[in-house]
């Protein structure tokens, strides 16, 4: 798209609003529910996706799950899609990263699970209108125990999920990092795993054991996830070990693993210590602009799926094939830039967690 034809575009944009009656003065901030109603007053929609439940897990602590998962999913919100994420690790960090303390809201989840409360009862609302959650806290700790005498006890999340997965376009979750039955619920309700990992043995090591782990699921449980997605995480071309491990992933989870890698980036931990997701935080950083080629590249591979709706598009590695796994020919390619995919609303200032519209091409 050319300069002249995107300052076309702009005016248009500013005109269609006035005649809605839905233009401020440049000086104002958009709230998210006036972004929610021009976007539905103007028909500013992204194309309809397969619905889809996408699990963030990783074996290995520290990996950035939780802050990559809250970027991620507030990154879909803001494009429009209808959005649940669900907190499941005890320690609540994805709650905190969205700007939510989970200790706030007691055991809600907990007794969705446990004494099949119904599933709504456990959802928040947040600021955003497309984007719903339910928060975790430490009453989630003892849950594999409390689990552990019950019926279809690896069911129990998908069941609850059932009541609700209609309700929107996408629900992420968020494992903790283990494999309980918590984490098996987890898997058996997913459609998608994304496995966040370092550039060190240890994280490479948690890969491989998740792996495995899902190998053995999938043998035990007669289950096939739809994809699998290795994502390198805080990487730093300028260090020999993480060149050394991007190379070992290449060899051995080829199939698996993204183009997309997310740059080390300390605007990461400054905006989960305010409780911000990366875009409500800094959206020109390179973090942010990690995430969109990530979402990018996951997003391109959807609608290759929708013709084989609930079928497997990716089977699960036996534990015998997981180490001769051979490197793809061809990866996917990421989504193309789209100019003026982030554009604000006729240039309004951002605030620091404002409503911003984000334009489809």
């Amino acid at each position: 798209m050319s300069t002249s034809r995107k300052n076309i575009d702009i005016v248009d944009f500013e005109e269609s609003l006035c005649f809605h009656g839905l233009c401020k003065p440049k000086t104002e901030f958009y709230t998210f529910e006036e972004v929610s109603r021009i976007r539905e007053k103007l028909d500013l929609t992204f194309p309809r996706l397969q619905k889809k439940v996408q699990l963030f897990a990783s074996f290995k602590g520290g990996t950035g799950k939780s802050s990559i998962a809250a970027s991620y999913g507030f990154r879909l919100a803001e494009m429009g899609y209808k959005l649940l994420i669900i907190d499941l690790d005890p320690q609540g960090h994805l709650s905190s990263c969205l700007g939510y303390d989970g200790a706030e809201y007691g055991s809600a989840f907990f007794d969705v699970l446990i004494n099949r409360k119904p599933m709504k009862e456990s959802i928040i609302k947040t600021a955003l209108p497309t984007l719903d959650l339910v928060p975790s806290n430490l009453t989630m700790a003892p849950i594999d125990v409390h689990l552990m005498p019950l019926g279809a006890r690896e069911y129990r999340l998908k069941r609850a999920l059932s009541e609700v997965r209609d309700d929107y376009d996408m629900v992420i979750m968020d494992a903790p990092p283990s494999m309980g039955l918590l984490s098996l619920n987890a898997v058996l309700s997913a459609d998608d795993l994304i496995i966040p990992a370092l550039a060190d043995f240890l994280s490479y090591n948690g890969l491989r054991l998740i792996m495995e782990t899902i190998a053995t699921i999938g043998e035990d449980y007669s289950f096939q996830l739809n994809k699998i997605y290795v994502l390198m995480n805080r990487y730093n071309s300028h260090l020999k070990v993480c060149k050394d491990s991007k190379e070992a992933l290449q060899k051995y989870y080829g199939d698996y693993l993204l183009n997309t890698i997310i740059r080390e980036c300390t605007e990461f931990s400054k905006a989960v210590s305010c409780g911000q997701t990366i875009f409500q935080f800094c959206d020109t950083s390179r973090g942010a602009e990690d995430i969109k080629s990530f979402l990018a590249e996951v997003i391109s591979q959807w609608p290759l799926e929708a013709a084989a709706f609930n079928q497997p598009c990716q089977v699960v590695p036996t534990q015998n094939q997981l180490l001769t796994q051979p490197v793809a020919e061809i990866l996917p390619a990421p989504w193309p830039a789209r100019e003026n995919a982030d554009a604000k609303i006729a240039d309004i200032p951002v605030a620091a967690t404002p409503g911003r519209l984000i334009i489809p091409s």
